[in-house]
C-alpha cells in the first residue's frame, strides 16, 4: 500500500527529464487472451460429474499503454508537450513511481492524445494517453518514506503584487493564459485544446513461445480541435468567423501558434437565471507553427 501523494510521473522527450505535477495515472499492461470455441478447459471438482467452467486458451500479444492527468508547468509545456507535438512520430519515455522503489519505465512511447485546458478559478490542466513498445518494472514495496514533499512546490511566490509570478516548476493559473484569434484578444472564460492521432500496432509471427510485444508502431494523421466559451459584451468586436487565419494561445511564457482554423459550431444557450451566458465555439485546426 502507498499513498497517492508519494508517487510521481516523469516525461523525457528530447533527453531532458521533467517531473510532471501528476494528479492521476493509469498504466495497464494487458495480454490479449485467445479463447477456443472447441471445448471446455476447466471443471467443477465437486460433484465429480462436474461441467466445464472455462475454455482452452492462449495469449497472443502484450499491450503496454497508459494515461496521466497533470497540472501544467512551464517545463512540461516547453520541454515535453510542444516538442512531442512537432515531432509526433518520435519515441519518448514516461516513468511512474507508485511506491518505494516501484518504478515503471515505459520506453518507446508514442502519444495517442494530448489535451490542455483551463477555466476561471483553476490551473491549466492536461492529460496524455500513450502507447509503448516496451516497459521495465522495478518492483518495490512499502512507503516511500518522504513525507516532506518537494520543496519547490512550497517556495513558489505568486500573486498580483509579485513582479514576476511565473515560476517554471509551479502550476500555471488560468489568469496567466490568453487566446488571440486573428490578433484580437478574445475574452474566453474557458478553453480546451485537443490533439489526437491513431497509433497502430504491428505484430509479426516469429514462432515465439511467449506473448510478444508489437514489432513497431505507426502514427496516423493528427487532429487538432479548439473549443472555448467566451463572454460577449458590448466591448467585444469578435464576431465568430467561419475561418481563422491565426489562433494563438499564451500559457505562461509559452505561446502555441496555430493557423487555418475552420469553425465547426457555435452555440449561444439559455442558462439558469444566476449563471453568465457564454458563447461556445469549436474550430478544427489544420496547421501548427513551432
Amino acid at each position: 500500500m502507498a499513498l497517492g501523494y508519494e508517487g510521481w510521473a516523469k516525461m523525457n522527450v528530447n533527453g531532458t527529464e521533467d517531473l510532471v505535477l501528476c494528479t492521476g495515472a493509469s498504466i495497464p499492461h494487458s495480454r490479449l487472451r485467445l479463447d477456443s470455441n472447441s471445448g471446455y478447459g476447466g471443471a467443477i471438482k465437486t460433484p465429480a460429474a462436474g461441467m466445464g467452467i472455462g475454455f482452452p486458451h492462449n495469449y497472443d500479444f502484450v499491450s503496454f499503454a497508459g494515461s496521466l492527468n497533470f497540472e501544467a508547468h512551464a517545463g512540461v509545456i516547453t520541454n515535453q508537450i510542444l516538442p512531442w507535438l512537432f515531432d509526433r512520430q518520435k519515441a519518448a519515455s514516461v516513468s511512474f513511481q507508485s511506491r518505494k522503489d516501484n518504478i515503471s519505465n515505459h520506453v518507446e512511447c508514442f502519444w495517442n492524445s494530448i489535451n490542455l485546458n483551463t477555466s476561471s478559478g483553476s490551473a491549466v490542466e492536461g492529460s496524455l494517453e500513450f502507447t509503448a513498445l516496451d516497459f521495465a518494472l522495478a518492483q518495490g514495496g512499502d512507503y516511500i518514506g518522504n513525507k516532506t514533499g518537494d520543496g519547490y512546490l512550497c517556495n513558489a511566490q505568486g500573486g498580483l503584487n509579485i513582479p514576476d509570478p511565473i515560476i517554471s516548476n509551479v502550476m500555471i493559473p488560468y489568469w496567466q493564459t490568453s487566446v488571440l484569434a486573428d490578433g484580437s484578444l478574445v475574452e474566453f472564460v474557458s478553453w480546451n485544446l485537443d490533439f489526437s492521432q491513431d497509433i497502430v500496432q504491428f505484430f509479426v509471427c516469429e514462432n515465439n513461445v511467449n506473448p510478444i510485444a508489437p514489432k513497431f508502431l505507426a502514427s496516423g494523421p493528427m487532429t487538432v480541435t479548439f473549443t472555448g466559451d467566451y463572454m460577449f459584451v458590448n466591448t467585444s468586436t469578435w464576431a465568430i468567423p467561419d475561418f481563422l487565419s491565426t489562433l494563438r494561445i499564451n500559457i505562461g511564457t509559452t505561446q502555441i501558434k496555430m493557423k487555418r482554423g475552420e469553425r465547426d459550431l457555435d452555440r449561444d444557450d439559455v442558462q439558469t437565471s444566476d449563471s453568465p451566458v457564454p458563447i461556445s465555439v469549436e474550430y478544427t485546426i489544420y496547421e501548427l507553427e513551432p
